[in-house]
Order: C-alpha cells, then structure tokens, then sequence
C-alpha cells in the first residue's frame, strides 16, 4: 500500500457510504464502518472531520487517510480544513 501510495501526502475519502440516519434507526447488527475499516487493515492512520450536514440536517464527515505513524499530517490537513470552512460549527436539528 505504500507503494500505491506513491508521493501522495493524504487520501480523502467518505467515512460511510450513505447518509446519516436518526440514532432510534440505527441496526446494532450491522455497521456503517465499511470506508473505515481498511485503515486499520493497511496500519494506515486516518481522521475524519465534519463536512456537512445531510439534507436532513444530519452530520457528514470525510476521513483524511495518512502513511502509518502519520498522524500529525492527519492532523495538520484536518486543521486546515476547518480553518478553510465552517462546517464543523453545523449543528444538527434537535432530536424529536
């Protein structure tokens, strides 16, 4: 994978594949981690940020996926990121 990496600092990629649900939604037996787990497969390190907010008004991230032991490069793209954008101040609907 280091390799396929080439000279490429960081991948952006979605954290799930489909749009947030209500938490009274959410099936415990099964995961929305799928885009999540290949880090962790690869000892590649990631973070994921707020990006949005869903057209229901729910929370979207990506993750910011770095070389192993990279987590301050992770890091320093996330907090661009933010600086650059104002979607991690999105607050979602209250719950009903």
């Amino acid at each position: 994978m280091l390799q396929a990496f080439g000279t490429v600092n960081a991948l952006l990629v979605p954290t799930a594949r489909t749009l947030p649900i209500p938490l009274a939604k959410v099936d415990e037996a099964t995961t929305p981690a799928v885009l999540t787990r290949f880090v962790n497969q690869i000892d590649f390190c990631a973070l994921a940020i707020p990006n949005g907010l869903s057209a229901t008004g729910l929370p979207i991230s990506l993750q910011i996926v770095c070389r192993p032991f990279d987590e301050a490069q992770a890091l320093r793209i996330g907090f661009a990121f933010e600086a650059a954008t104002a979607f991690h101040r999105a607050t979602p609907p209250m719950a009903a």
